[in-house]
């Protein structure tokens, strides 16, 4: 099994940290908690510094299905970075959880301004779109 590249955030610049900064905030989750709801919109972006994370959706007859169990270095909430779209999936900590949230303007600022995160950001996207 190959491990995915995940977009690190050692790839954008200090500069650029330092500008986004206070729009960065820690979030913490106990376990079992809800982090972001199907169908939630103003989703922000959220990279997992610690714990674990899944992610389900469910269909229009109520049936759940697991998408992606979530661990350190994994992200979650890209749709609030491509077209403000409602989440269209629920993520729940499964184990304590410690996240670094962006606010959207600061998430798309740092894709602007730092092509090889965005790049990698994409090619994420793309490979769980394509799962």
């Amino acid at each position: 099994l190959k491990k995915k590249k995940q977009p690190t955030l050692a790839t954008v610049s200090d500069q650029v940290l330092e500008e986004i900064v206070s729009d960065v905030q820690l979030g913490h989750f106990g376990q079992g908690e809800p982090v972001i709801f199907q169908g939630q919109r103003d989703v922000k972006l959220h990279f997992i510094l610690a714990g674990r994370a899944i992610a389900t959706t469910q269909d229009d007859k109520g049936k759940q299905y697991t998408v992606a169990d979530m661990a350190r270095g994994d992200f979650f909430g890209y749709s609030a970075l491509l077209a403000n779209e409602p989440s269209p999936m629920n993520i729940h900590a499964t184990e304590d959880l410690e996240v670094l949230v962006l606010e959207t303007e600061a998430a798309q600022k740092m894709l602007k301004r730092s092509p090889r995160f965005a790049q990698a950001l994409g090619a994420v996207i793309d490979a769980r779109q394509n799962t």
